[in-house]
């Protein structure tokens, strides 16, 4: 029998992720921020928030795995590349994390219809960047706004109808559970 979450514990699972992404923030730039720079923490910070939270929502431990180290690998790339930038992250920066965890969730963890994955992902990584982009300024306590204003646009996602998890969605039922239910409803009309 598999694990599957229902899409309420998706949800306060994501608004538990947002909350601690925000809280932790301090931390990564004391502990990092005098190696890295400031902006350059704080993307960082951005990076493994993307990457727990792709992790988090995997429906199983290979499937974390390879979404995790897809995220991590581009994050860092995109770091290495662009970089956190002066002051609070660009509106740049914050598109390219919504498209590293679109893609991670539409193409390596999701079961659904590209078109619709592709708009609903669009809408969201778009109204997730808009509310960082307007909650961000150069205060501490504004990135911290900023990426708490992200994952909660971002935790809607498991409240969409349509979209679901490969092997954790309720019409995902293991094979062996498929075919007994289909023995027992022959046995029943026979």
């Amino acid at each position: 029998m598999t694990n599957r979450r229902t899409r309420r514990v998706e949800w306060t699972g994501s608004l538990c992720l947002a909350f601690a992404a925000a809280v932790s923030l301090p931390a990564t730039v004391l502990v990092v921020g005098p190696i890295l720079g400031r902006s350059n923490a704080i993307a960082l910070h951005w990076v493994l928030v993307a990457v727990s939270y792709v992790v988090w929502s995997a429906p199983t431990i290979r499937k974390s795995i390879g979404a995790g180290a897809f995220v991590l690998l581009s994050g860092a790339g995109l770091l290495a590349a662009i970089g956190g930038g002066p002051g609070a992250p660009g509106t740049g920066w914050l598109i390219a994390v919504a498209v590293l965890v679109g893609l991670c969730r539409s193409v390596i963890l999701q079961h659904v219809d590209p078109v619709r994955g592709w708009i609903a992902e669009s809408v969201i990584g778009v109204g997730a960047s808009l509310l960082a982009a307007f909650l961000a300024g150069t205060s501490i306590v504004a990135a911290m706004a900023a990426i708490w204003g992200f994952w909660l646009v971002q935790s809607l996602h498991a409240l969409l109808p349509g979209l679901r998890m490969r092997g954790c969605a309720e019409g995902s039922v293991d094979p062996f559970e498929r075919a007994m239910a289909r023995l027992t409803g022959l046995l029943d009309d026979a």
